[in-house]
């Protein structure tokens, strides 16, 4: 399970680079987010790899759809206490499968645990570790889910 986290994750990101010098929404990513329609991504698409490049295979519908659920679970989060909060409690809210709701709901807590963590027991790759007593406790700061980020997943 740990490899779709990853990968969403990755997917997010790439998606973010990617439309930020777009302004451009496309509409199939859009009007699939914005519908009633119901999700469902294969998962073997999750575990797909080119093992020349090492670069995950994904075809252009599922990318789609992997955008549309990102944007359908994101729009519906709060920020309360430096903390990502879901007002759902499952993918039948937002008609998406209950895996894909249940992956991104593990990547949010884990983010959440990350903006729990001083800053000074985060090591370099990430992991949460001990931190020395005399050493001030600062905390990563969530980034809040507005429209224009809400936007950029669309594109």
């Amino acid at each position: 399970m740990k490899n779709p986290i990853i990968l969403i994750a990755l997917v997010l990101i790439m998606s973010l680079l990617a439309c930020q010098s777009s302004k451009h929404v496309e509409p199939n990513v859009e009007s699939l987010a914005k519908s009633d329609q119901y999700i469902e991504v294969d998962m073997k698409y999750f575990n797909d790899i080119d093992y020349a490049t090492g670069i995950k295979k994904i075809p252009d519908e599922a990318m789609r759809d992997i955008k549309a659920v990102i944007y359908r679970i994101y729009s519906n989060i709060d920020m309360v206490d430096n903390q990502y909060v879901l007002r759902i409690s499952s993918g039948k809210d937002i008609n998406v499968s209950d895996t894909l709701f249940n992956i991104y709901n593990k990547y949010l807590q884990k983010a959440n645990d990350y903006f729990t963590t001083p800053i000074a027991a985060i090591n370099v790759e990430g992991e949460i570790g001990k931190m020395k007593k005399e050493q001030e406790e600062e905390y990563p700061v969530a980034s809040p889910i507005g429209q224009e980020y809400l936007n950029s997943l669309l594109r």
